[in-house]
This record gives C-alpha cells, structure tokens and sequence, in this order.
C-alpha cells in the first residue's frame, strides 16, 4: 500500500529545500556577463598591465595569456615582485557561506623568479571590489646588478576555486585555469 508524502518532506526547518547548495559559479558579477570568468589585475602599485585579464576574454573555464616580457620593465626601481589580485563572485542558490581559493597548477619560470601564493582566501560570496583574499606574486631574481625577470616561453598556471556551504554540504564551482605563456617580441 502506498502511503502520501507528508507536504514537509524535502525541506529544513527553515524552510529551505533539503540538500548542498546548486547552481556554483565563477563569475564576474552576481548575474549577467561573465559566468565562469575573474577579472584580474597587478596591484603592485607598478603600473603594471600585461597580466591582466578580463572576464570577457574567457572561454570554457579556461584562459591562456600572453603578457610580453618587455612589459616587466615597469617594475624596474618600483617594486621586487608583481602582485596579481583575482576579483569575482561566486554564484549560487541555497548557500549560506563561501569559500575562495587560488593555488599555482604549475610554474616555469628563468632568472631565479618563484611564484607563489599569499594572503588568506576569502568566505565572501562577492569579491568583486576587494578580491579573493589570496594573490599570486611573482617575485623577481637579481640582485644588486638589477632585477632579472621571466623570459621568452615561461609559463605560470593559476587555478581558481570557489565553494558555497549549507548546512547540508559544499557544492564546488568548475576550476577556471589562467594559464601566462610569456612572450617576447
């Protein structure tokens, strides 16, 4: 004999439908354009461009980036590393807390430079205006003779992720790959 479904069955006691959070993204804004995108930008303070990127430029959770070396001449009596902040916002619904997370796929860098990551992730669903708590620096090798900087086919691979919670579980959003293949003219 089958028995009715209590109407209840399937929600919290607050109400909410039972289950971890749907719907994870990685965008640029809360709705509209860029789903499965980050903007990011150098905040060294360097008027350093060539590594920033733009949701637009996405496509199927990955980006490659081609910044010319040249460029890092701007870093030349202003600062000993490039600091690259990462903005976005996660998508999703049913979920009552958030959790950013930037970490290095893989690095190839020439003249002793070493990327890494600092900073604290972020548990803000939207950060957009003050990004995701960690950066990726890239500090420069050199010494008293003057900094040396990546050269011609040196890679750096960024992986961005973003988790939402609920009481019932975390839901990840797809990883979006930044990858920089340096180039020189």
């Amino acid at each position: 004999m089958a028995y009715p479904v209590p109407m209840w069955a399937g929600v919290n006691k607050e109400g909410a439908a039972a289950g971890p959070p749907t719907g994870v993204s990685i965008a640029t804004s809360s709705s509209g354009n860029y789903d499965d995108a980050i903007d990011g930008t150098d905040t060294s303070g360097c008027s350093f461009t060539a590594m920033n990127v733009v949701g637009s430029a996405w496509g199927s959770q990955t980006l490659t980036w081609n910044p010319l070396v040249g460029e890092f001449s701007a870093f030349d009596g202003c600062a000993a590393e490039s600091k690259l902040s990462i903005y976005g916002y996660i998508r999703a619904t049913g979920a009552t807390s958030y959790l950013w997370d930037l970490s290095i796929d893989s690095q190839s860098l020439s003249n002793s430079c070493v990327a890494s990551i600092s900073g604290t992730a972020s548990t803000s669903q939207d950060a957009t205006s003050s990004g995701i708590g960690e950066q990726c620096l890239i500090t420069f090798g050199g010494g008293r003779g003057g900094q040396l900087y990546p050269r011609g086919g040196d890679s750096l691979v960024l992986a961005i992720k973003g988790k939402a919670t609920n009481g019932s579980g975390d839901t990840d959003a797809d990883t979006l790959t930044l990858t920089y293949n340096f180039l020189e003219l």
